[in-house]
């Protein structure tokens, strides 16, 4: 076998014994990026606000959900109403999500149900705390991708995805580590500086966004092959104020609530078409208008031709082995489950009093409600206790003219009242200060 290495001054020709070896060069530091040339696909995507190849009108515009925390009976059945059988992708298989999953409080049992029904189960700790060191982050990753297999039967080959709490990360220790641990991504670093999307890259070159919740992989530090996710954050329509997560912000009803998820989804379908991610918790769901608006948003979505549904999984598949819009319908990973889920008639229509109680507590409050079946202390069986489910309300019709435009502002993150770099806590965990409430009286 010969290896050739580059040198200074000359080149090297060396020769050893046949052995299987797969050696890993990183680039050298300040070099740029250059896809096709010194990052090639499947393993390498260089840093892009546009896609190197191929032409817009041949992308399909990938849309993704995906959702924090835990997996528990009031909030599955939000989920359950808005990704059913009967809402199929141009391809025709229905629609998929993905679940960053934590531990407490989540119904193993369920989480299995969707694995099964095609959905993608990801790692959002054990703890639901701050996650900034190496030693957390091996800890936490190790113990909950271990959770999700073993009480939730989902396979270890595919657990591949993390998402850090409060967006909180271990800085440039964190690809290795999850890379060391069998993920192939992470999607904790947020993007707000423009209206526009960035593409999901690999870190064989560094991280090149400003760094907005410190820690942040480096600038000139290489992970090669592993593969970041950004968290692009919305933008209120009415104030032109970033919001890092879609449950950010707020609109008032349902149909401002409709227009706020259609003009951030415009911003990218109508530019560079990259995946155009719902970064979001299970409890906006919890305001029935918000419920309404997004199952009219994904109505409204499924509408297009050119857009597919789908989970971060099968949109790292796609950016691996990219297909035009026309090759799409045969294109492997995006096919259908074996299982899913037929068209739901029991999800609720309302918040539910335990459900907002759970997400009123402050981290580390236990509740006094009874272990779930398989005896775990601290685990709770939300369907022991009760939890609200009235008849839902028959689909309305969609309307598909379209929504009025809004003038764009840009802004960087910034968040009110403090100088941490840190996320703030979620909306839905934090009391409302009076002028919140006068706003939105």
């Amino acid at each position: 076998m010969a290896v050739t290495q580059k040198g200074k001054c000359a080149d090297f020709l060396l020769y050893s014994v046949p052995l299987m070896l797969t050696v890993v060069i990183p680039p050298a530091l300040g070099t740029t990026c250059i896809q096709g040339e010194n990052c090639k696909l499947p393993d390498c995507f260089c840093p892009t606000l546009k896609h190197p190849s191929m032409p817009v009108l041949d992308i399909p515009q990938v849309v993704f959900f995906g959702f924090d925390d835990a997996v528990q009976p009031q909030v599955s059945g939000y989920f359950d109403q808005l990704f059913t059988s009967d809402r199929k992708n141009p391809n025709g298989c229905p629609i998929t999500m993905t679940l960053y999953v934590s531990d407490q409080y989540t119904q193993y049992s369920k989480v299995h149900e969707y694995y099964e029904h095609g959905m993608e189960i990801a790692s959002h700790s054990v703890t639901h705390t701050d996650i900034d060191t190496p030693e957390k982050l091996r800890k936490e990753a190790a113990e909950q991708k271990d959770n999700i297999v073993q009480e939730g039967m989902v396979p270890e080959a595919d657990v591949v995805g993390w998402r850090s709490p409060n967006l909180k990360t271990a800085g440039d220790a964190q690809p290795d580590v999850l890379k060391s641990l069998n993920y192939e991504y992470d999607i904790s670093l947020p993007y707000s500086r423009d209206s526009a999307t960035p593409w999901p890259f690999t870190l064989d070159f560094g991280y090149p966004y400003p760094c907005s919740i410190q820690p942040c992989p480096g600038a000139s530090s290489s992970h090669p092959g592993f593969w970041q996710v950004m968290v692009k954050s919305f933008t209120d329509p009415t104030t032109g104020l970033p919001c890092g997560y879609v449950d950010g912000c707020r609109p008032q009803g349902e149909d401002a609530a409709l227009e706020y998820l259609w003009f951030n989804f415009l911003q990218t379908y109508e530019a560079e078409r990259a995946p155009f991610g719902l970064n979001m918790h299970g409890a906006w769901f919890a305001v029935p208008e918000y419920l309404r608006a997004t199952e009219k948003f994904i109505e409204r979505l499924l509408s297009l031709s050119n857009v597919y549904i789908i989970n971060v999984k099968q949109m790292l598949d796609w950016m691996k082995t990219p297909v035009t819009l026309a090759e799409a319908k045969n294109f492997k990973p995006w096919g259908c489950s074996k299982n899913y889920f037929q068209p739901t008639t029991h999800a609720s229509s309302g918040p539910s009093p335990l459900l907002s109680q759970l997400l009123k507590l402050p981290q580390g409050v236990k509740v006094p409600l009874k272990s779930d079946t398989s005896g775990r202390q601290g685990r709770v069986n939300m369907t022991q206790a009760g939890a609200w489910d009235p008849p839902a309300p028959e689909r309305s019709n969609v309307p598909l003219s379209p929504l009025k435009s809004q003038p764009l502002y840009f802004h960087r993150l910034y968040y009110p009242g403090t100088t941490a770099t840190r996320a703030p806590t979620p909306a839905h965990l934090q009391p409302e200060s009076n002028a919140q409430k006068k706003r939105w009286s």
